[in-house]
């Protein structure tokens, strides 16, 4: 961006902002609503940036996320006129050369990029989306006069509110990302690979031979959008069944392949010949295998209402520069706790719980991973999703007979803890819960809030037991460590012989025996076998 672009975009922003009300220190910035209508009018790449933030509750307060959900892409759409010399450019032939058609009137168009319908020279029927021109140029332009103008932007928002540094940070990434196409058709490979065995879930077909940085050409979905519940319904398809399958499905990409779509509305979400299609994959979450165990952890306490497990699993997955106080962090937590003790577990919004959860861990200054953050606020669209296929049924209700199927069939789990879990979900079924005045009690106990005196007798007698135990066991193990070397030697008849028979191999059986027989003794002089 030149020099004289920058100072009058630079004036641009200033002015809108001011006009929103922006001028005004803490107050003006603490209007989220005033905050969207400046970022409408100052464009698409603005509008996209609202988006992106929209995404990361870790980063900018609730009423903002709120708000910044609103902005739509409702934008116009670019000339083809305009497009076609990308498409030309980018894929090194005449457009005659590539589409028997491609239809100027765009399917959908958006802050970013717009989709056109088009036919290949082989006769099949794909999805073509172009990034508009000069976007990358503009967004990352925009971003850095955001990046020159956060002295201000800090003197008016306090710290404790918004990071601006991080935010800026995160959105560059973010847009960099989003406007490299082929980053989104490495996305849809390597998500279709992951579900290629999920017979009810498809993933659109990219060409790559037409897909560049600034083109992603792809397979057509002529489907229902899934919040269309009328034409569902009349095209025979089972409400309740869509449901399911799209938890169900959700919950593998998330705790079994640790990748899983970061953005998914109804308008990226649709019923295509018997299956769930997604689209749009420039937003993806990635849980890492230590990431998940820890997140299966959070959702374990969650389910088991366990106060100490939901304060260790946010820390251990959390990040945090500084000592952090655990009582407070326990305390915070409690409340969320108390709040949902008498809930039985059909009846706990998962997503909400998850929020409040972040909500402590970031009150307590504990950062969480960003795309535990993207799963939170996903979980939360799922969530409302599958209200709006049936109403009957929530979110629970499929999540913990998944997560249950999914550890009775691990090979490592023993036959009692498969038993136990099954016992308590059992029971959380049918409501059969500890009275609430007897768990309160217990959480006393653990809050320390009640004391209670512990007697230990014969302390030191004990201890000494114990090292005499430890003792022996070592003494063992180095016994066994030299017959184990005397045997291999032995075998390899190695070192000086007598009578063709290593030296160093017998000595260390007689040696072994000898310990072993003096370590025997001692216990039977002990009395204690």
């Amino acid at each position: 961006m030149d020099n004289t672009r920058t100072t009058s975009r630079l004036r641009e922003i200033i002015a809108v902002f001011v006009k929103h009300g922006l001028n005004n220190g803490i107050q003006g910035f603490n209007n989220p609503y005033e905050l969207r209508k400046a970022f409408e009018e100052l464009g698409p790449t603005f509008v996209k940036i609202g988006q992106i933030l929209s995404t990361r509750p870790d980063l900018i307060p609730g009423p903002y996320i709120e708000e910044f959900n609103k902005l739509l892409d409702d934008v116009k759409p670019e000339e083809f006129n305009y497009l076609k010399p990308i498409i030309e450019e980018e894929l090194n032939k005449n457009i005659e050369d590539i589409f028997i058609k491609i239809y100027e009137i765009p399917l959908a168009s958006a802050s970013m990029a717009q989709v056109h319908l088009a036919l290949l020279l082989t006769g099949e029927e794909v999805a073509v989306k172009i990034q508009r021109p000069y976007i990358k140029e503009k967004m990352l332009g925009d971003i850095h006069i955001l990046k020159r103008i956060s002295r201000f932007i800090k003197r008016v928002i306090p710290e404790d509110l918004v990071d601006i540094d991080n935010v800026i940070e995160e959105l560059e990434k973010s847009a960099i990302n989003e406007l490299n196409f082929l980053v989104e058709a490495e996305n849809m490979d390597k998500f279709r690979n992951y579900n290629k065995d999920v017979k009810y879930i498809y993933c659109p077909e990219v060409y790559r031979d037409y897909t560049t940085e600034k083109i992603l050409t792809m397979g057509y979905v002529k489907g229902i959008k899934i919040s269309d519940i009328d034409k569902i319904n009349s095209e025979g398809y089972d409400l309740n069944d869509i449901a399911v399958k799209l938890v169900q499905n959700y919950m593998k990409q998330v705790l079994e392949d640790g990748f899983f779509h970061g953005d998914p509305h109804p308008g990226n979400l649709m019923i295509y010949k018997n299956r769930i299609a997604y689209l749009d994959f420039g937003i993806m979450g990635f849980l890492e295998i230590s990431l998940r165990r820890k997140f299966n952890a959070l959702i374990t306490a969650i389910a088991m209402k366990d106060l100490d497990m939901m304060t260790n699993a946010v820390i251990r997955i959390g990040d945090f520069n500084s000592d952090i106080d655990k009582l407070n962090l326990k305390k915070d937590i409690s409340m969320i706790y108390d709040k949902y003790i008498e809930s039985s577990l059909e009846e706990i919004e998962l997503s909400k719980v998850m929020e409040e959860i972040f909500n402590v861990a970031k009150k307590n200054h504990i950062k969480m991973p960003k795309d535990m953050v993207i799963f939170s606020k996903s979980l939360l669209t799922v969530e409302g999703l599958v209200t709006i296929l049936d109403p009957t049924i929530t979110m629970m209700d499929i999540v913990i007979p998944y997560v249950k199927s999914k550890l009775m069939n691990s090979d490592n789990l023993k036959k009692e803890l498969r038993e136990n879990l099954l016992e308590s979900y059992l029971a959380y079924k049918a409501g059969l819960k500890i009275p609430v005045s007897l768990q309160k009690l217990i959480e006393k106990i653990n809050n320390d809030d009640t004391k209670l005196g512990l007697n230990v007798k014969d302390l030191d007698e004990i201890i000494s037991e114990t090292n005499r135990m430890i003792n022996r066991v070592v003494f063992a193990i180095i016994v066994s460590a030299i017959i184990l070397s005397s045997s291999l030697i032995l075998n390899r008849n190695l070192g000086p012989k007598i009578m063709d028979i290593s030296i160093l191999g017998l000595g260390g059986y007689l040696f072994a025996g000898v310990l072993g027989f003096w370590l025997l003794i001692s216990i039977l002089k002990s009395g204690r076998m």
